[in-house]
């Protein structure tokens, strides 16, 4: 509206036998040479003689005269309510999101299964500090009294090298079990009968000491 303003007269008419109805307005500026004749001046605006770089700047000019007219000028008015945001709409399609529950659902039952199928062939003991000692006791015992303020990796290393020493350097340690005097027991150390070596590949029934 501002670049056009310098067309507008504020004021429109509708050619005669228009059944569009298409309303016009336009404005006209005194053409002559300035100032050369007092009757019929020429207008600041018009545009005779000048170049299209020239016409540009003037209708610029006049557009942001119109701004700061209109921003001088008009009255301000207040309209009660909400200053109004930009917003999203969100539409859900229901029978997508319950069959993506269902397939989530799904899923993680095949996986449980599975975890438990994979697993059922395996004893495994509590996860507690105490079955945790017990389990390790045999291993630990190797390296006797010494040892009580080792780290973790420290006490590793240490118990590596006595089942190497003992073994000539071909020690192996394992998870599984060995026959005790009270029957089965299941631990970590050396010489343990692994799942992989005891008939069909799993741990064999029973109690374990």
């Amino acid at each position: 509206m501002a670049a056009a303003s310098i067309a507008l007269s504020g004021r429109y008419t509708n050619p005669i036998g228009d059944p569009m109805k298409h309303w016009q307005q336009y404005q006209l500026y005194p053409y002559g040479t300035a100032n050369t004749h007092a009757q019929n001046p020429s207008s600041y605006w018009e545009t005779d003689t000048l170049t299209p770089q020239q016409i540009g700047s003037r209708m610029a000019e006049f557009a942001i005269g119109s701004l700061t007219g209109m921003a001088t000028l008009n009255p301000n008015t207040t309209i009660p309510g909400t200053l109004p945001t930009l917003g999203f709409q969100l539409s859900v399609k229901w029978r997508y999101v319950i069959a993506l529950m269902f397939c989530i659902v799904g899923v993680h039952c095949f996986l449980v299964w599975l975890i438990v199928f994979i697993a059922r062939p395996v004893a495994i003991p509590g996860d507690s500090n105490l079955v945790t000692a017990r389990l390790l006791q045999g291993m630990v015992g190797k390296i006797g009294e010494k040892g009580g303020l080792l780290q973790g990796r420290e006490i590793a290393d240490a118990i590596q090298r006595e089942v190497s020493g003992s073994a000539g350097g071909r020690g192996s340690v394992g998870y599984g079990i060995r026959d005790g005097k009270e029957g089965m027991v299941l631990e970590v150390g050396e010489g343990m009968v692994r799942r992989k070596e005891l008939p069909a590949g799993k741990f064999p029934e029973g109690e374990y000491a």
